[in-house]
């Protein structure tokens, strides 16, 4: 068997052939790799049951809030039903109150229309447009209607002092 130059150089330097020597390196890379590869999935097993733990810690959070507001919604309907309930009785007295000032209000324009006589003002109310109203105001028998009641009021007062 013939040596070549590389192995009879490698022998007085004792070293071993390169061959073996090499696949002994790719074997302990390949050792290595493997250990730094379970390093790196214990670290993310860790990791990964830590995000779990927290996960279901952060669920838990929630739900417990969930409930309270469920809760608090549910309280909330009650105390509406119970407003609604004040809301109706304040709604009645509302329209007690309107239909009173209805009538109130039509019994002085009755009063107004008998004091100054029926013919000499024109109806007018406070939804018509605002130009009707410019219109009704500047009309010279509701300026003589309104010169009376000063007159009146004059004398009255005169009178009474």
């Amino acid at each position: 068997m013939m040596l070549t130059d590389e192995e009879r150089s490698n022998k007085h330097r004792n070293v071993k052939n390169t061959s073996s020597s090499m696949s002994d390196i790719s074997e302990k890379n390949n050792d290595d790799q493997l250990k730094i590869l379970n390093e790196k999935v214990n670290i993310l097993t860790v990791k990964n049951e830590k995000f779990y733990d927290q996960l279901i810690k952060d669920n838990a959070k929630f739900l417990k809030h969930l409930e309270f507001l469920c809760s608090r919604i549910k309280f909330l309907e009650k105390n509406i039903e119970h407003d609604n309930f004040m809301n109706n009785s304040f709604i009645k007295l509302l329209a007690k109150h309107r239909s009173l000032r209805d009538v109130l209000s039509s019994k002085t324009k009755e009063v107004l229309f008998i004091y100054f006589e029926a013919d000499a003002l024109s109806p007018i109310n406070t939804s018509s447009l605002p130009q009707k109203i410019t219109e009704w105001k500047a009309n010279p028998s509701v300026a003589e209607c309104y010169y009376k009641l000063l007159i009146k009021k004059f004398r009255f007062i005169s009178k009474s002092t």
